[in-house]
């Protein structure tokens, strides 16, 4: 049996552009930043995985060590806290995507990445490293992380 909504009329119609997609933890967390790794380069050198090339093995623990300092530390002081932050004390600088020596593993296009993209770096190690990344169009928490310079070969860092 198929019951009606009170009022409901059978040619109510609802468009694409009445449906808003809202992400429903951002209501409750506004200012916590989520991390998603979907669409980090394969690029080796500029992931993670690269690191398994290095032979320094003591070096790879405290590149690690750091980035998860530093994951851990955007984490607690939120978007708000991180935007304030000089560049050099783990706060934002912006750079185009078209600047950067690496492309972001995604083969959908979901990001919509054009030239002039602004992507997030965020310092990190002592000013030794570089997480390169975006947030996200679908909820504002979520940090997508494209890549990480710890060679500062990801881009032009100048002279």
């Amino acid at each position: 049996m198929i019951k009606k909504l009170k009022g409901k009329k059978d040619d109510n119609k609802v468009s694409k552009q009445d449906v808003r997609i809202k992400c429903a933890f951002k209501q409750k967390y506004n200012d916590t930043i989520l991390f998603s790794f979907k669409y980090i380069t394969t690029q080796k050198e500029f992931s993670l995985e690269g690191l398994k090339k290095n032979k320094n093995a003591r070096q790879n623990i405290s590149i690690i060590d750091d980035f998860h300092t530093c994951l851990s530390k955007l984490s607690n002081e939120g978007w708000e806290n991180t935007r304030k932050k000089a560049k050099g004390q783990g706060g934002i600088e912006t750079i185009p995507y078209s600047d950067i020596y690496f492309k972001a593993h995604d083969p959908k296009n979901d990001l919509k990445l054009a030239k002039d993209t602004k992507l997030w770096i965020v310092r990190f190690g002592g000013d030794k490293y570089r997480l390169i990344g975006c947030k996200s169009d679908s909820c504002q928490l979520v940090f997508h992380i494209l890549g990480i310079d710890y060679k500062f070969s990801a881009y032009d860092h100048g002279s």
